[in-house]
């Protein structure tokens, strides 16, 4: 039984869009639906978003002068980074542009089987090769660097109460930081506040090198799950024409095997993944050597997301120790390595629409990632996990976490897990209007006026009715593209896990499509009359 309903439409609102924006009334009802469009009295600038018409300037975030005149005073730079996409894009960012005003750059990217964050081996190599000033990008919140005498900058976005002891800390979440545009501080990851910080670099250089940046920056907000509002929207809006126009070298080995007209999902869905593979089966290192131009480390890349792709399909079709509530599920087992946690815990929250966490069993701990439905913020759980003392370590953000949890522990993390509630999601699932194949046809370029789509701005859906299957392509058995028809015209359409479901000749079916920008769109759901 399928739980569609039409999101309620205010026909004044989408009449005045209608006319005050010259596109048609079915783009006005659409339009009309998006919160935030509507939070801003139908503002143009939410429908062509610009970084330097934001309400807010980023240069009063703290430290950022500390961090400049830190930068600026010496030789020698030694990196560490995480090892996903956000961590390994700031690196890139940052190499770049600490390369272009003749900086020396070392670096050191731990891999997955170290642990997240600085370690000793790290920093000794760091100290070795003679580096001046550590700076830690997308890690470094919560590691204790007392002992050090070397000069530590951290720009991170992982949630904390406290500052730790470096020279400059970028982070909108530490304590001491307030603003009357708070909630434009918050939600933006690594990448997104390494843009920021190179533009104050950039107005105090006298410089203009940072915009070179900004797509590496778009495909890290995409990449780490960011709410696509506020600055990530316009952010993400002038990185992903950038990644169409002129792409930076650190990513045209990445998209060079890919179709022109890339949109914000295409990024979410293909390239995102496989600059994160590396990282999840511990080869980070493989992805840094692509972005720097070594074409002889492309096949291996491919080999670790085809790798990847094949690993957590296997996890996906047993899944072991399910304890599913009311608005949270958890899986745990010794299969689940802790590189895939995360794309398994996404994996069920899109399946089963609830806040989800995949979980490896080692030793005496379980250890995964958790991934939240909107509206959770599961950073903010899991860091009170760790106060209650139920999770020995955790931490992350508004919409992923990483935890691990001693196995005297775990009923008592059941126990809490339980009580999270429900999304509405999770009972119903929205579309935004009924209508035809040849009305999308006509109206795809006034939908791309919503992109970028994602988390917190999610892709309009439609339900149209008495649709036909008219020829279907596999591609593997979990892709396939097919051909369907109404009554008006026909549409191609892309499918992922369906192919058990859709068949040819199927006639008078109720689908459910998706758009995915740039004239491409995506069935979600089908039943019969």
């Amino acid at each position: 039984m399928n739980n569609w309903i039409q999101l309620p439409v205010d026909p004044e609102d989408a009449k005045y869009i209608s006319d005050a924006f010259s596109v048609s009334l079915l783009s006005g009802q659409i339009f009309s639906l998006y919160p935030e469009f509507k939070s801003l009295n139908y503002s143009s600038q939410w429908l062509y978003p610009k970084l330097n018409e934001l309400p807010v300037s980023f240069s009063c975030l703290p430290d950022l002068d500390k961090l400049l005149k830190c930068i600026t005073e010496v030789d020698c730079i030694g990196i560490i980074s995480d090892y996903d996409a956000d961590g390994i894009l700031s690196f890139i960012m940052w190499k770049q542009y600490l390369e272009h005003i003749g900086k020396k750059i070392i670096y050191y990217i731990p891999e997955r089987i170290e642990g997240y964050g600085p370690n000793n081996e790290a920093i000794q190599f760091l100290l070795n090769n003679n580096a001046d000033l550590i700076l830690a990008l997308d890690c470094g919140t919560h590691y204790n660097w007392d002992k050090l005498k070397i000069k530590v900058c951290i720009i991170d976005h992982h949630l904390t109460n406290e500052i730790p002891k470096c020279v400059a800390f970028i982070n909108p979440y530490r304590p001491d930081f307030n603003s009357p545009y708070i909630d434009y501080y918050l939600n933006i990851c690594t990448t997104g506040l390494s843009f920021i910080v190179l533009k104050f670099f950039d107005k105090h250089l006298k410089l203009k090198y940072a915009s070179k940046l900004i797509d590496l920056a778009a495909v890290g907000t995409i990449a780490d799950m960011m709410p696509l509002t506020k600055y990530n929207r316009a952010l993400v809006s002038a990185g992903i024409y950038k990644l169409n126009t002129a792409p930076n070298v650190a990513l045209t080995l990445l998209i060079k095997q890919t179709y022109k007209g890339i949109s914000s999902l295409d990024v979410g869905y293909f390239l995102a993944p496989k600059i994160n593979s590396a990282g999840r089966l511990n080869n980070a290192k493989c992805v840094i050597q692509v972005m720097q131009g070594a074409h002889e480390f492309i096949d291996q890349l491919e080999i670790l997301h085809a790798q990847r792709k094949e690993l957590c399909k296997n996890i996906m079709a047993s899944l072991e120790n399910l304890y599913t509530y009311a608005g949270a599920i958890v899986t745990s087992s010794a299969s689940i390595t802790h590189g895939l946690a995360g794309i398994v815990a996404s994996r069920i929250k899109e399946q089963y629409k609830k806040t989800s966490f995949a979980l490896s069993i080692i030793d005496d701990y379980y250890l995964g990632s958790g991934r939240a439905i909107h509206g959770f913020n599961i950073g903010s759980w899991v860091k009170n996990q760790v106060e209650q003392g139920i999770c020995s370590s955790g931490g992350g953000h508004i919409g992923a976490a990483g935890l691990v949890i001693p196995k005297q522990n775990y009923s008592s993390f059941l126990t809490n897990v339980a009580k999270i509630l429900p999304s509405v999601e999770t009972l119903y699932q929205y579309y935004y209007a009924e209508t035809t194949l040849i009305a999308l046809k006509l109206n795809s370029g006034e939908f791309d006026l919503l992109e970028p789509f994602g988390n917190g701005n999610p892709a309009p859906k439609f339900l149209i009715r008495n649709v036909k299957i008219i020829s279907i392509r596999n591609f593997s058995d979990v892709f396939s593209r097919a051909e369907i028809g109404d009554l008006t015209t026909r549409l191609n359409i892309y499918a992922f896990n369906l192919n058990n479901r859709l068949k040819i000749s199927m006639e008078n079916y109720n689908i459910i499509l998706e758009y995915l920008g740039k004239e491409k769109y995506k069935i979600l759901d089908l039943w019969g009359e």
